[in-house]
């Protein structure tokens, strides 16, 4: 490893523990409330609006919080897909409802084992109109700081252009500026519980 390798992760590394602290001292009624604003922003976009295909994580420990969300886009009969870890990728699964999940990888909710690979659960990438993508930390630039396992950045790389991505995330975890490397995936928006930055796409 270069000596700036090793200080892009050094920097990655620091930033990583300073908004973890950051978002485990948040207040658990504040989440939700700050979610709540952050959900009713995002049901007004456009993008959300005319998607009808919608990938979403389900949120553990003090994300913003989506559980209610995945509710409330079933209701409004967008097609939802969830994603699950296999080896290092990250695979599709047609959510119905929370009785099909487990805990699974990093302790996250995740599609029991038994209905992954039934043909009506499995969902291709290429079918999705709209991605919300967890993140510990966003700049304005749409830049992103993930866990450091890289399941995001290595999924985004795979799906269309047209594909819109949507960073959720608390107005404490925008940043100056997110240390990146050639592999880091951007988002097209970021949505936060005060306001939504659209990122100029450069294609």
């Amino acid at each position: 490893m270069s000596n700036d390798q090793e200080n892009l992760a050094r920097a990655k590394q620091e930033l990583r523990q300073r908004l973890k602290a950051v978002r485990q001292s948040l207040d658990p009624e504040w989440v939700l409330q700050a979610s709540q604003a952050i959900q009713e922003t995002l049901v007004q976009l456009p993008e959300y609006q005319s998607s009808r295909s919608i990938m979403s994580y389900v949120s553990t420990g003090k994300e913003v919080e989506t559980h209610r969300l995945l509710l409330r886009m079933k209701r409004e009969s967008k097609v939802v897909v969830i994603p699950w870890c296999e080896g290092d990728e990250l695979r599709l699964f047609r959510w119905e409802s929370f009785d099909e999940l487990d805990r699974g990888t990093l302790n996250i909710l995740e599609p029991r084992p038994d209905l992954r690979s039934k043909e009506t659960k499995i969902f291709s990438p290429h079918e999705l109109d709209l991605v919300l993508v967890p993140g510990l930390a966003f700049d304005r630039n749409g830049n992103r700081l993930g866990r450091g396992r890289g399941y995001y950045d290595r999924f985004l790389k795979t799906l269309p252009r047209r594909v819109v991505r949507i960073g959720l995330a608390f107005e404490c975890q925008l940043v100056e500026r997110v240390p990146v490397s050639p592999n880091d995936e951007k988002v097209d928006l970021i949505l936060t519980e005060f306001r939504t930055y659209r990122v100029p796409r450069i294609d």
